[in-house]
């Protein structure tokens, strides 16, 4: 198309004999084509994504923990006075150690079902 010089407000705009060759049926097919070849995500590769994204969180989380606990540990052995204390976040922190490996065991499981 080419712009046409006009005193008027709007613009206006003349086809040339490029755009008039273009055989519109033919470029439709094509663009229903291509969009029936471009890969689609699947429901599977979405959640398979989503679990290792959560897997990945928890082992995150675990090393965290398991971290604090050594930690707390190792504290308890240099300041005994402080075992007392410590007892309960050492607890604490093996506790969601635990429920972590929990997680990450599930989590696994269901990757294996969709590796399957």
């Amino acid at each position: 198309m080419i712009k046409l010089s006009n005193s008027q407000r709007r613009p206006r705009y003349q086809l040339t004999s490029i755009f008039l060759g273009v055989d519109c049926a033919t470029s439709i097919e094509e663009i229903q084509t291509a969009k029936v070849q471009q890969p689609h995500s699947s429901p599977v590769n979405s959640h398979e994504t989503t679990l290792k994204e959560k897997l990945s969180e928890c082992k995150s989380e675990m090393l965290s923990a398991l971290g604090e606990s050594d930690e707390y540990s190792s504290l308890c052995k240099e300041h005994p006075e402080l075992r007392e204390r410590a007892q309960a976040l050492y607890n604490e922190a093996r506790e969601r150690s635990a429920m972590l490996l929990g997680k990450m065991k599930a989590l696994e499981n269901m990757l294996s079902l969709y590796a399957g």
